[in-house]
């Protein structure tokens, strides 16, 4: 099995040449970039499935690759990969609005569908490894 992991917007993501930083938000001075966050999760995520012997293609390393969005399936077909992962963070100014949301399809064809987590603790619509590493010690109420 090959994986391509697609980490948000980056470079040349809406208009060549020019870098898209996603969503943004500023906490406590700090500005925060969809971009950067989804790069860090991205290679945190290649490295862990490398380490399962797991191939891993990535549409961007940093953040200088050019990666249109209307180019990334392409990419991921053109290398052979099996999975597509595409990692984004969105944000809106509501406090209270969080959670998990994962879009997939169950075949080649089919359109995609769409999938919300809340906190564990209160239940949700999944119950994957995945949501359980993603927000282990986070104190997060579902979005909606």
């Amino acid at each position: 099995m090959k994986v391509c992991i697609n980490p948000g917007p980056g470079m040349s993501n809406r208009q060549a040449g020019l870098f898209g930083p996603g969503a943004t938000h500023t906490e406590a001075g700090v500005p925060y970039r969809e971009a950067a966050i989804a790069l860090r999760y991205g290679t945190a995520l290649r490295d862990a499935l490398r380490t399962r012997g797991v191939d891993v293609f990535m549409t961007r390393d940093d953040g200088t690759d050019p990666t249109p969005v209307g180019q990334r399936a392409s990419m991921a077909k053109e290398a052979g990969c099996d999975v597509f992962i595409s990692l984004h963070l969105n944000d809106v100014d509501d406090d209270s609005a969080n959670g998990l949301e994962v879009v997939y399809r169950d075949t080649q064809h089919a359109p995609p569908k769409r999938r919300t987590a809340r906190h564990p603790r209160r239940g949700g619509a999944l119950r994957g490894s995945a949501r359980g590493g993603l927000s282990t010690g986070r104190t997060r109420r579902h979005r909606g």
